[in-house]
């Protein structure tokens, strides 16, 4: 019986993630405030207001989601590995609660600037028929990128995805095909 891994948020990084998210919630209102009396050019005057109507709304959800995280007492925990399997919350397209005997291979995947770990399933098709439409959505957008279905960011966590992966594979290497 292994002992099981549990990753957890930080809460300075929903600060930082909520202060960035409320610039940019500004940012959006200026797109708005600052064009929309541009006559002259109404056309430009509408792209900013729209753009900026969108960038209100997107990071205004955003800037109330990150905050509620910062004041809620204890935050779940992102991720969980045990001997059942991997129960993944990083994330607005994780699926969660993943045995072992769908896992065939997990990997770190570089993307830009962000490492994921990668998992890959036996059968995409019985996890993308439990996913709402935006979820399916950013899933199969992703494996046409090449990525696998599951991706575990680690963003908000102390812990880099490198230190995790590692530990997976000390503790359940054996549980899945590498």
């Amino acid at each position: 019986m292994n002992q099981p891994i549990i990753v957890t948020s930080e809460k300075s990084r929903y600060v930082s993630l909520s202060v960035l998210s409320f610039v940019m919630t500004l940012l959006s209102n200026f797109c708005i405030f600052a064009y929309s009396n541009e006559w002259h050019l109404s056309v430009l005057s509408l792209v900013f207001t729209v753009f900026g109507l969108i960038g209100v709304v997107l990071f205004g959800w955003f800037f109330v989601c990150y905050t509620k995280c910062v004041f809620v007492k204890q935050l779940p925990p992102i991720l969980v590995v045990d001997d059942k399997g991997i129960t993944d919350k990083s994330s607005a397209i994780s699926i969660g609660f993943i045995p072992w005997e769908d896992i065939t291979y997990i990997r770190l995947k570089p993307h830009l600037n962000q490492t994921y770990i990668s998992v890959t399933l036996t059968d995409n098709d019985k996890y993308l028929s439990k996913m709402n439409v935006f979820q399916k959505y950013s899933s199969k957008a992703n494996l046409k990128m090449g990525f696998p279905l599951v991706n575990i960011v680690l963003m908000t966590s102390n812990q880099t995805p490198q230190q995790v992966y590692s530990a997976i594979l000390h503790q359940y290497g054996d549980k899945f095909i590498q």
